[in-house]
């Protein structure tokens, strides 16, 4: 995966804090260096840093957009945004999600 250092670790930390396999990473955003998808099931969370890259790492902070996606037509409808969020909370909504 060729990505940003801070895409690179906020996909560690999501695994670390998910069960093996949990979320898959997605191809939407393969030329994006700056934004990552992970799907499970009919959920897609969508994570980009691009408007924050020049954040130190500590400060790091993520645009997240969690949708529903048809994986057949790959139509996606968002349910939830998050402009500015951290990595502790990206993680722990998350955990919120419900899945069908």
């Amino acid at each position: 995966m060729n990505k940003d250092t801070a895409i690179l670790n906020i996909v560690e930390a999501i695994q670390k804090a998910f069960p093996t396999d949990f979320w898959t990473a997605t191809s939407f955003w393969d030329e994006d260096e700056h934004a990552v998808g992970l799907v499970r099931k009919s959920k897609l969370v969508y994570i980009s840093n691009s408007d924050f890259s020049a954040l130190p790492a500590d400060d790091m902070r993520y645009y997240a957009e969690f949708e529903h996606i048809d994986m057949e037509s790959l139509e996606k409808r968002p349910e939830k945004t998050f402009e500015r969020i951290t990595k502790e909370q990206l993680i722990n909504e998350m955990r919120e999600i419900k899945f069908e």
